[in-house]
């Protein structure tokens, strides 16, 4: 570089100074590179740089129109995870049960909820939750439920289906085993709503 030309054997391992703009094939030599002028390699690299920067602007002005229609919305759907009402982070079995039955009294439409598999359910909460979905049933709400792949035999879910399949298959209610990881229980309830 100091001796105004560098041979292109030996720029293989910086493909980047070509690729960059900083460095050229001579005219006289193609077997050799020369630099580029500083003032003109600083001048593609800027132009380069703001190209990006435009893009990113675009990019940007994308977003804001794809999302103004939800910005607009109703704060209550709006707000953020802590501020809301309807969304509680619970730690301990009778806090969370309690606090499913409450949300269950209050639903009307539909449940949508994912279930990993823990033995306190065999023993504990089993009763709760087949009480808690029967009620909803006879009110004429929906249960949807995806279970990990791995309990689509499992004798207790198979005997819980069975229990509530008939008035659930009348209201549309459906139960999967199609999770292939361990999840946390989760659910949305009424999400119209």
């Amino acid at each position: 570089m100091r001796e105004g030309r560098i041979s292109t054997a030996d720029a293989v391992g910086v493909p980047c100074l070509v690729d960059s703009g900083l460095l050229h094939p001579a005219l006289d030599d193609p077997g050799r590179l020369e630099p580029v002028a500083p003032v003109v390699a600083l001048h593609r690299l800027l132009r380069s740089a703001e190209g990006r920067i435009a893009e990113e602007r675009r990019r940007e002005t994308r977003l804001t129109e794809m999302f103004e229609p939800l910005i607009h919305l109703d704060g209550r759907r709006t707000e953020s995870a802590a501020d809301t009402p309807g969304s509680r982070l619970l730690d301990g079995n009778q806090r969370i049960d309690s606090a499913i039955t409450d949300a269950m009294t209050e639903a009307s439409k539909e449940v949508l909820c994912i279930q990993p598999y823990t033995v306190r359910k065999e023993s504990y909460a089993r009763p709760l939750a087949r009480q808690r979905d029967q009620t909803l049933l006879d009110r004429g709400g929906r249960i949807r439920t995806i279970y990990q792949h791995t309990l689509r035999h499992a004798p207790d879910i198979i005997a819980y289906q069975e229990h509530i399949a008939k008035p659930a298959a009348a209201l549309g209610s459906e139960s999967r085993a199609q999770l292939g990881c361990l999840i946390a229980r989760s659910g949305v309830l009424d999400p119209d709503r």
